[in-house]
């Protein structure tokens, strides 16, 4: 084993999984890393929600690089193994579908619609559109919460305590619901109207 895994690695090999990312250069514990990146992310939706900025939230975002240095490594492992089958083929199939349907509207619909049946389509398509509102962003979490509930209360799936389900439901939101407040708050101070069609 090299230095750096004597070092880091090997006093915590046998330990609880959640403090083997303690190493000796590291200063903090595991629950003030945690807390420091939670108050990094809070900073970035805090950003995003009152500039509208993207490059300030992206320049916020970099400083969890400084609370937890090794999360590089590992953000740079998980976009290189989960770049491509989540991105890559999400926007190839966006790319796809969107040349598909304007192929199938100009040279197969296009050419028997009437003005009339254009007019109508129109009309329709101006009240076919999406705006990202503050109170569609407070109905896109309640409905969410919602599913999550159900999930929760409603399925087979594991009974826990009630402290231990207020104790998954926070984490879970701070963990995993940051990132659509980031990105809503944006598409929010964006101004513009999406055609949802």
């Amino acid at each position: 084993m090299g230095p750096f895994v004597n070092t880091c690695v090997g006093p915590f090999a046998k330990a609880p999984l959640l403090t083997r990312h303690v190493c000796v250069w590291q200063a903090w514990d595991y629950k003030s890393t945690l807390a420091a990146l939670f108050g990094v992310r809070f900073l970035v939706c805090a950003i995003a929600m009152y500039t509208g900025s993207t490059s300030l939230a992206f320049g916020a975002s970099l400083l969890q690089f400084a609370v937890a240095p090794y999360s590089l490594f590992v953000s740079y492992c998980l976009a290189f193994v989960m770049g491509p089958p989540q991105f890559v083929a999400a926007y190839g199939v966006n790319v796809l579908l969107n040349r598909l349907v304007t192929a199938t509207y100009t040279y197969l619909l296009l050419p028997h619609l009437s003005t009339a049946h254009l007019d109508l389509l129109n009309l329709a398509g101006s009240h076919l559109t999406l705006t990202f509102s503050l109170s569609f962003i407070a109905f896109f979490f309640a409905v969410d919460q919602l599913l999550c509930c159900y999930c929760l209360f409603f399925t087979d799936s594991i009974k826990y305590s009630p402290t231990k389900i207020a104790t998954h439901v926070t984490w879970g939101f701070i963990n995993c619901k940051t990132y659509f407040v980031v990105l809503l708050a944006l598409l929010y101070h964006g101004g513009k109207t999406y055609v949802s069609y």
